[in-house]
């Protein structure tokens, strides 16, 4: 089972502006992306999306952990920090 540190990885790996997003206490919108299923190179691959939280880096990576999709085959998914924009 992925810990929040693996969670972390995943996300860095693909949002370098993520390393500045988690490192701050502030609570923030945040997409949960579970792990893509498809586990080969072949095929389709896809991220399902798991929903919208608002929360700092670690309530909602343990959240994450939480739900069904966020892990398929081992890595787990990755969360990915949303800016909202006020009008």
């Amino acid at each position: 089972m992925p810990t929040i540190s693996d969670v972390y990885q995943n996300t860095v790996r693909y949002n370098k502006e993520f390393v500045i997003a988690c490192s701050s206490e502030k609570k923030q919108v945040w997409k949960i992306e579970g792990e893509d299923p498809n586990c080969d190179f072949g095929g389709s691959h896809h991220s399902p999306c798991l929903g919208y939280f608002k929360g700092t880096f670690i309530q909602v990576a343990e959240y994450a952990l939480t739900l069904p999709n966020f892990v398929t085959w081992g890595g787990g998914g990755r969360l990915v920090p949303i800016n909202v924009v006020n009008l």
